[in-house]
């Protein structure tokens, strides 16, 4: 068995890749790390993009998202059902009307 040695090594990702691509002048890897790392072989460099930046971004665009949810979930627990209910009623011609405890989805029921 004749195994010919690696002419070039590729250094450099210290966890596992997701994704490997193979071109006629450039590899291109991008793994757990966040990073995408490519290698140009017209002028024998390595090219590093830090994706972490776009990372970043995602991660603070979900944060707002559930903190917006959060104070709107908030706001419809601090919503009084009756005051619900005596609008509704003004609305619907007024009179007397005997409520009922709220179900067990939470909603009132006349």
């Amino acid at each position: 068995q004749n195994v010919e040695p690696p002419q070039r090594l590729l250094h450099g990702f210290y966890q596992n890749l997701y994704s490997v691509d193979i071109g006629a002048e450039r590899i291109v890897c991008g793994g757990e790390e966040g990073v995408l790392r490519m290698w140009d072989f017209t002028q024998a460099l390595e090219i590093e993009r830090r994706v972490q930046a776009s990372r970043n971004v995602r991660l603070e665009n979900r944060s707002r998202r559930k903190k917006v949810n959060a104070e709107n979930d908030n706001k419809a627990k601090q919503v009084d059902p009756c005051s619900i209910a005596a609008k509704s009623c003004e609305r619907h011609g007024g009179g007397n009307r005997v409520w009922k405890k709220h179900d067990e989805s939470g909603k009132v029921q006349a």
